[in-house]
């Protein structure tokens, strides 16, 4: 319009003066040439309220400050405004906006809104991240239905290690997602790596959450951290013809089982270092200079198959005072000692959650000790804590209040993908979990992956 034209060029002459006579900063002349001219910056605290004056609520990563002529007098301000009724002339986008922080997702919108918010983290390698029945069962819900902010976090590693079970078939069969089905049998790990990263980014975009931090990488992930590479001197020097990884951090002196031990302490430490990186360099960055403020934050395994849809407000219900919820599991076969939690997945309080965002650190200052001598006499003969009893004494040593929930209140598997040389695949329960009280259904043709018939070529 003519006004705004007006308006503009008269802002530009008068920012061009500060600069001209006073200081060639912007961060100085701008802010003083909009209050010369009789402008007063105004925010909206929440969606639908009217404009106030910047106060102590004002949040700058989070609220657009909006310039509107003031309805002064003594200010030329009528000249000023289109409609001489104190219309916005600039609008100031919030910080969280800016390109400097475009790693960290998209420009928010909604961070002033009063509804709950929810992170999602997910650790481990390419080849076992289960996406498909995640957007349906969860995102979907939550956004859609349940009106719930989620922010979506994902490290993955497109090498991997040993597996744990080596001596399962079904391991050296495992094979992509289907959803990633330009994957499979690709061995040029940076193409996987970005390949990964484009369909995970476009398809949680397009089911309404916000991308909170996306990491794959193609090498597997390197334990060099150096507090970890000082317990591993020590566990050398103290047993050097042992390896180092044989009683850190579970504990299972049975000989039958030496490499398979030395195999699955690695595998903790390189799952729970992703997470811990993944919290530190994405979702405390995302918290700092987005602004973004979350309720809970779901921290799941890769491989979890959600089978039907996730309601937080029901989980929530189950013990308003918990601080934490994870599966009871209680039907499993070996079935769980009472000193032990399920560690598949966690929904937590978001001030309780970094006990668990920065589990590799939990893992190395901890009396793990004190744990094993918890279940002597408990637990099989010659043995210590495994993962889950872990997770059941740090839990404890930091004063979490956990409630155990049926499985049909986290209603997913941990599962694989069988690919068979004959084509086709299959996909099959690994991990088997299930609940006494309000169980999952579990689809009839779901087996667990030991019976799955692997075909002769």
């Amino acid at each position: 319009s003519t006004a705004c034209k007006e308006f503009n060029s008269a802002l530009r002459c008068t920012i061009m003066d500060q600069i001209q006579c006073h200081s060639d900063r912007d961060q100085v002349s701008i802010p003083f040439a909009l209050y010369n001219m009789g402008l007063s910056g105004m925010y909206t605290r929440h969606p639908g309220e009217e404009k106030r004056p910047v106060d102590e609520n004002w949040d700058p990563r989070i609220h657009d400050l909006d310039f509107v002529a003031k309805q002064d007098e003594n200010t030329n301000s009528q000249e000023l405004s289109p409609s001489g009724s104190g219309d916005v002339m600039v609008r100031v986008i919030r910080s969280s906006c800016h390109w400097y922080f475009s790693r960290l997702g998209s420009c928010r919108t909604g961070l002033s809104e009063d509804k709950p918010s929810l992170a999602i983290m997910v650790a481990g390698t390419a080849k076992r991240f289960m996406f498909s029945g995640f957007i349906e069962h969860v995102i979907e819900p939550l956004v859609h239905e349940q009106n719930t902010n989620v922010d979506y976090y994902l490290m993955l590693s497109v090498k991997q290690g040993l597996a744990y079970r080596t001596d399962e078939q079904y391991i050296r069969y495992q094979t992509y997602d289907p959803i990633f089905s330009s994957a499979i049998g690709v061995k040029d790990s940076n193409f996987v790596t970005m390949y990964m990263y484009d369909k995970v980014r476009q398809i949680v975009s397009q089911a309404g959450a916000n991308i909170g931090g996306i990491h794959i990488q193609p090498s597997p992930m390197k334990l060099d951290p150096p507090e970890l590479r000082k317990k591993q001197l020590e566990a050398k020097k103290a047993r050097p013809k042992e390896d180092s990884y044989y009683r850190f951090p579970t504990l299972d002196l049975r000989p039958e089982f030496k490499r398979r031990t030395g195999v699955n302490n690695r595998n903790i430490f390189k799952l729970y270092l992703g997470l811990q990186k993944l919290w530190e360099k994405h979702l405390i960055t995302t918290e700092h200079y987005m602004g973004v403020s979350y309720d809970y934050v779901m921290i799941l395994r890769e491989d979890a198959m959600w089978l039907d849809d996730f309601n937080l407000e029901k989980l929530i219900a189950t013990n308003p005072l918990a601080d934490a919820y994870v599966l009871s599991c209680d039907l499993r076969d070996p079935p769980l000692i009472p000193l032990e939690y399920s560690d598949h997945g966690i929904v937590i309080k978001r001030e309780k959650a970094a006990v668990i965002g920065r589990y590799f650190h939990q893992l190395l200052v901890s009396d793990l000790n004190g744990c094993h001598e918890s279940v002597r006499g408990i637990a099989a003969n010659n043995t210590g804590c495994n993962s889950g009893m872990l997770f059941y004494w740090i839990l404890q040593q930091n004063n979490i209040t956990v409630q155990r929930v049926p499985q049909s209140l986290l209603p997913f598997e941990r599962s694989m993908i069988v690919g068979f040389k004959t084509g086709g695949s299959e996909l099959c329960i690994h991990r088997y979990c299930q609940s006494e009280e309000a169980p999952l259904p579990i689809p009839g043709s779901m087996k667990q992956c030991r019976n799955v018939t692997i075909p002769v070529v």
